[in-house]
């Protein structure tokens, strides 16, 4: 883990260079680590609710506009 301090002050990272500070650090996940994190990812993923998907065809909004118009 790497801690970054953002900021003005001596030994803090300006907000503008963080993002090159942080993609020059080192990779330090071996393979092993890397499908822990896959695995913690998609348990993650299955608690998260799914949202339901509709059944039929998909609603056609053509006429919506015919029907305000109060004929």
């Amino acid at each position: 883990m790497t801690t970054l301090l953002m900021g003005d002050g001596e030994g803090q990272i300006p907000l503008p260079e963080l993002a090159a500070k942080i993609k020059k650090l080192p990779k330090k996940l071996s393979a092993a680590q890397i499908g822990d994190v896959k695995a913690r990812l998609r348990a993650l993923d299955a608690v998260r609710p799914k949202a339901p998907i509709p059944r039929g065809p998909m609603p056609n909004m053509k006429g919506a506009n015919r029907a305000m118009r109060g004929r």
